[in-house]
């Protein structure tokens, strides 16, 4: 999703699906999943926001949420006005800049093996998660938190298009990187 905008939960033909709009590398993908199985409805790739917009305003009318199910989150199409990062909130964003170009540096050709949503794991203690989530988005990618032995951690998706090993080698150079530059960083590994 982008900025938490053109992303749509809905019931439609008695299934709970998600239409979100995102930022992928140099392109934009719409997606209309069945939410919690992940199985894929409908990828439509755009070179420009505008035209992902314009697709994921389409794919509302071709789903619409079923009348009796009195249930949808609205989507939003107005980003919220966000302060400017300061402090180390904005040495994070720029070190995250910094970690998710030399990750994709290093990620190779090879795209074979698992499956897999490996990332790169940064302990943030006492941070604030809104705006370690909003330097995370500045610098191109998303963060979610992950609990490890009751110890929160902040999580940084790579840049890639790979799925397999690109991946896997592209979130362990953004952890060397976060490493290398003082930040108590490890992998995160995880099965697609």
């Amino acid at each position: 999703m982008i900025n938490n905008n053109y992303h749509e939960i809905r019931i439609n033909k008695g299934r709970r699906i998600l239409i979100d709009l995102a930022k992928v590398e140099w392109f934009y993908e719409v997606a209309v999943l069945v939410d919690r199985t992940g199985i894929e409805l409908e990828m439509i790739r755009t070179k420009t926001e505008n035209e992902g917009v314009r697709v994921f305003l389409e794919m509302l009318e071709k789903y619409p949420a079923d009348k009796a199910s009195g249930w949808t989150h609205e989507h939003k199409t107005e980003p919220k006005a966000q302060k400017p990062l300061t402090g180390k909130y904005a040495k994070l964003r720029d070190d995250l800049k910094k970690a998710l170009a030399y990750g994709k540096l290093n990620e190779g050709d090879d795209d074979g093996g698992t499956c897999n949503l490996d990332a790169c794991a940064v302990d943030l203690p006492r941070w604030n998660e809104k705006l370690v989530e909003q330097a995370a988005r500045e610098a191109g990618t998303n963060s979610f938190t992950w609990s490890l032995f009751r110890h929160k951690r902040f999580v940084f998706i790579p840049n890639t298009n790979g799925q397999a090993n690109k991946r896997s080698h592209n979130a362990e150079a953004m952890t060397v990187y976060m490493k290398s530059i003082g930040y108590d960083a490890l992998d995160y590994s995880q099965m697609d």
